[in-house]
């Protein structure tokens, strides 16, 4: 499978940790049109994404998600405290600049 697909995930392109997906999850089912080439990022998410969540280690605007920086909210999902703060002050700026 992996020469089949360029040695690249089929769905983002990635190069490194390649992993082989059955595509209707039956594992013992190894027909080629049942099988596609998946890095692991992609394979992870394709099976459980709030998985993928869990592992980063920093927030989209590249904060790290510290004790400290991290809020968890009554649901269980956590966000980044200084991108919460930086939220609050664009918010506040902009009903300042509404109120003028």
């Amino acid at each position: 499978m992996l020469e089949r697909d360029d040695n690249k995930c089929v769905r983002c392109g990635g190069t490194t940790r390649l992993s082989v997906h059955h595509v209707d999850e039956n594992g013992p089912d190894f027909d080629p049109a049942n099988l596609e080439t998946l890095c692991a990022p992609c394979h992870v998410r394709l099976h459980d994404p709030s998985k993928f969540n869990r592992e980063k280690t920093h927030c989209r605007h590249r904060h790290e998600y510290t004790p400290e920086n991290t809020y968890i909210d009554k649901r269980g999902w956590r966000s980044c405290q200084a991108c919460k703060q930086a939220a609050m002050r664009r918010f506040y700026a902009r009903k300042e600049l509404q109120a003028v």
